[in-house]
C-alpha cells in the first residue's frame, strides 16, 4: 500500500517538476491515467481520441490518484463528478467543446503538428520557457500537494 501511495505521488511530482512546456499529443483512447496527458500545458488529439476514467469508481475505486484533482480543474466540480461516477466517455470534438484539449486532428497530422508546435516554442527564450512552466503550474502544484496525499490514501 505504501508503495502505491509513493509511486503515485511521484508520478505527478515529477511530471509537475518538468521546467520546460510539455505538449501531449493523444493519439487515440485514455481511459487510464487521463491526468498525465491533461496536465501538460497544450493538449492536441486526434479525432478518434476519447478520455474517461475507466478502471476506478466501476470497479470499487476511489479515483484520487489525480482523476479528482484535473477533471474538477478542466470542467468544475459537477462535470467531474459526473464524469468519474458515471465512467462516462468524453469523445474528441465534446473534448475540445469542454476546453479539455486544444486542438482535434485528423490522426495522421497529430505527430507533425505536436512537433511543429514545439518548434515554435523551442525558438522562445529558455528562460521565458521555463519561468512561464513554473507559472502554468503553480495551481496544479499547489492542488497536488493539498488534495493527491489524502485522495490516493482513500484509493488505496
Amino acid at each position: 500500500m505504501r508503495e502505491l501511495r509513493v509511486y503515485g505521488m511521484n508520478i505527478l511530482d515529477n511530471l509537475l517538476s518538468i521546467e520546460m512546456p510539455i505538449i501531449a499529443a493523444v493519439n487515440g483512447p485514455v481511459n487510464v491515467a487521463t491526468e498525465i496527458p491533461l496536465m501538460s500545458d497544450i493538449v492536441i488529439c486526434s479525432d478518434n481520441a476519447w478520455f474517461q476514467d475507466g478502471p476506478h469508481y466501476r470497479r470499487g475505486v476511489v479515483p484520487g490518484d489525480g482523476q479528482h484533482i484535473i477533471w474538477d480543474m478542466l470542467l468544475g466540480p459537477v462535470r467531474a463528478r459526473y464524469l468519474l461516477l458515471t465512467g462516462q466517455a468524453i469523445n474528441a470534438d465534446k473534448a475540445l467543446e469542454w476546453g479539455v484539449v486544444n486542438e482535434v486532428l485528423p490522426q495522421e497530422q497529430l505527430v507533425e503538428r505536436a512537433y511543429q508546435l514545439a518548434r515554435h516554442i523551442a525558438l522562445r527564450s529558455p528562460m521565458a520557457n521555463h519561468y512561464s512552466r513554473r507559472l502554468f503550474t503553480q495551481n496544479l502544484k499547489r492542488a497536488v500537494l493539498n488534495e493527491l496525499s489524502h485522495g490516493i490514501g482513500l484509493e488505496v
